[in-house]
């Protein structure tokens, strides 16, 4: 079987389409999994607070949106092709849709496990890195500190609404809530772990130039 060839960035890319598009995949990825979140809650109380956290999730993605369409036209032409080249090898968008896809079918499933909820949770850590590089490249390789308390106010929105569906499908909402505890610890170390060798990168090419 052929090897799948390796996606490149599209003609005319450097207006921000590319961008947009994963941006706009991320924000249908929170919308789609608490809508189909809610219904498989039921009636319950328990479903209004998931669908409100979705639609505050989705919000905060979408400031996020804007300010990147906002701050493109800042970009150098070099950076223009690092972000466009980045979001083709990581395949960033897809990622998302098929992230999205597989989660509200076993949302609608109503076969809904531990296993589901928790990598629901950890797919979205894993959107938030990507989007956190891209910040970086808008403001000198680093995120800037807002998107750390933004961060943070997703995760707990999240991680509630997962704990709630969790309660609902009748998993043990404290070991449920550990376990995505653990994941955010787990997260906040790596995150410093690739600044602390960023740092050393970045001593180690100014060493150079001197």
């Amino acid at each position: 079987m052929p090897d799948k060839p390796t996606p490149t960035p599209s003609e005319g890319a450097d207006d921000g389409r590319e961008l947009d598009a994963f941006m706009s995949a991320v924000i249908s990825f929170a919308s789609n999994i608490g809508k189909a979140a809610t219904k498989a809650g039921g009636d319950g109380d328990e479903s209004v607070v998931i669908g409100h956290n979705a639609m505050l999730v989705e919000r905060n993605f979408a400031k996020v949106r804007g300010f990147t369409k906002e701050n493109f036209s800042r970009l150098n032409a070099q950076d223009r092709v690092v972000l466009n080249e980045f979001l083709a090898m990581t395949d960033a968008t897809e990622m998302a849709r098929s992230g999205e896809k597989l989660a509200v079918q076993q949302l609608r499933s109503g076969r809904v496990g531990k296993g589901i909820l928790t990598w629901i949770s950890k797919y979205l850590t894993e959107i938030k890195k990507l989007i956190g590089w891209i910040l970086g490249l808008f403001n000198g390789g680093k995120p800037p500190k807002w998107w750390t308390k933004i961060e943070q106010l997703i995760d707990e929105l999240w991680n509630m609404l997962v704990e709630l569906l969790g309660m609902i499908f009748g998993f043990d909402a404290s070991a449920l809530a550990r376990e995505l505890s653990q994941g955010e610890v787990n997260y906040l170390n790596e995150q410093v772990a690739v600044a602390r060798l960023q740092n050393e990168y970045d001593r180690a090419g100014k060493s150079d130039e001197d």
